[in-house]
């Protein structure tokens, strides 16, 4: 059965190719990204909300570098603060009012002159 190997290659594609932290709740992410410093937790979580802080971002800005500079101040304020978070369950939420608040602040700064980069935040 000459199929059986390609077969058996796509299966394990598909598992190198499987989200890791599938199933997984966000405060257990959260914790093990806290209690561990855990580094794939905290990458399934910025995967996991990548598209909900970008999104804000661009609205926010409506100019691509800095929406990038803001998402990626979102993640940093996220690395830095998690310990703080109470309700990892909440994550969503925060990440949304973060980015929405790094996003503001950006744009005043850009209109006064003084945005540069990330390390305001």
């Amino acid at each position: 059965m000459p199929d059986a190997p390609l077969t058996e290659l796509v299966a394990q594609l598909r598992d190198l190719a499987a989200d890791p932290a599938e199933g997984v709740a966000d405060a257990d992410l959260l914790h093990r990204h806290v209690r561990d410093r855990d580094a794939v937790a905290f990458e399934a979580l910025v995967w996991r909300h990548a598209r909900l802080v970008m999104g804000v971002c661009r609205r926010q800005l409506r100019h691509h570098h800095d929406a990038e500079d803001a998402f990626q101040a979102v993640f940093l304020l996220l690395a830095r603060k998690a310990h703080q978070l109470r309700r990892g369950s909440a994550l969503s939420a925060w990440l949304h009012t973060t980015a929405v608040r790094v996003a503001r602040r950006a744009a005043k700064r850009r209109r006064s002159g003084t945005w540069s980069s990330i390390r305001s935040f």
